[in-house]
């Protein structure tokens, strides 16, 4: 019974991610197999996972007791998540810089031809 509630909060952790399944069992130092076969009851959760998780920012209490909350309140985990975030928005981010250049150049080259008066108000 406990292994089952134990599972619950794995996968509320899982889905609580924008990351993949295979992200997260990378993050936590597992393999996408092992920790299906954590979640369908093939394997026992071991210490390793546990650490795994605790590494990844869980509450290792609420994990296994379900008290308390979710995530690790101390700045490694706010940070470990905050990278994460950022790792998941990099794509975004450089193509939000490539379109601030392009826009900042596409905004000069229309001041300079509404100056030589190719542009009229």
């Amino acid at each position: 019974m406990k292994d089952d509630e134990i599972k619950k909060r794995i996968k509320t952790v899982i889905e609580s991610q924008p990351k993949k399944v295979k992200d997260v069992a990378e993050s936590i130092g597992i393999t996408p197999a092992y920790l299906s076969s954590l979640l369908t009851g093939k394997q026992g959760i071991s210490a390793h996972v546990y650490k795994g998780f605790h590494d990844f920012g869980v509450n290792i209490n609420w994990l296994i007791s379900g008290d308390g909350q979710i995530w690790r309140e101390d700045s490694e985990a706010q940070m470990l998540q905050i990278t994460q975030e950022l790792q998941l928005h990099k794509d975004w981010l450089q193509d939000k810089d490539e379109l601030i250049r392009f826009y900042r150049n596409e905004n000069e080259s229309l001041k300079n031809e509404y100056t030589r008066g190719s542009i009229q108000k």
